[in-house]
């Protein structure tokens, strides 16, 4: 008799258990994603500042991150 409980609390911690990896993996791609797009947007707003912060001066091109 005290083999059918133990089925049965194996196979409800084993169904927790798959839940749980399956929402894990759920939470890690959507957290990969955003961090992607995060990215990518700080390198485009950093691409903005930087074309921003060009001076033309006298027909010269100075770029104030590189000082050139």
């Amino acid at each position: 008799m005290s083999a059918a409980p133990k089925s049965r609390w194996g196979s409800l911690l084993s169904g927790a258990v798959a839940g749980l990896e399956s929402r894990l993996d759920t939470i890690l791609a959507d957290d990969e994603q955003a961090s992607a797009k995060a990215r990518a947007a700080d390198t485009a707003t950093k691409q903005e500042a930087a074309e921003k912060l060009q001076v033309d001066q006298g027909g010269q091109t100075f770029s104030l991150l590189t000082g050139r």
